[in-house]
């Protein structure tokens, strides 16, 4: 049986009114680890480990954090990014 057989009908409105109430929180704990990718992304940048930084830039990017994106963008035009991501950019 089904969890939702399982409910009773005065239930299963304030299930899905808390499921749509928490929807707009799943975005923020993703947004979080962007942010962290793209300052270990940073540090790994400051320290000139590209390979690194390029990995968790993109990770970053790939979540949706534009900081990420952006330093992905000045990877490549000052040639920190590497002859392969280049090719990818283009």
């Amino acid at each position: 049986m089904s969890l939702v057989a399982q409910l009773d009908g005065s239930k299963l409105p304030w299930l899905l009114l808390l499921a749509i109430a928490m929807a707009p929180l799943a975005p923020l704990g993703a947004r979080a680890n962007t942010y962290e990718l793209e300052v270990e992304g940073y540090e790994a940048f400051q320290a000139e480990n590209y390979a690194r930084a390029l990995e968790l830039f993109q990770q970053a990017c790939d979540g949706g954090g534009s900081y990420g994106c952006h330093m992905i963008g000045h990877m490549f035009d000052q040639g920190t990014g590497g002859a392969a991501g280049r090719c990818a950019s283009a």
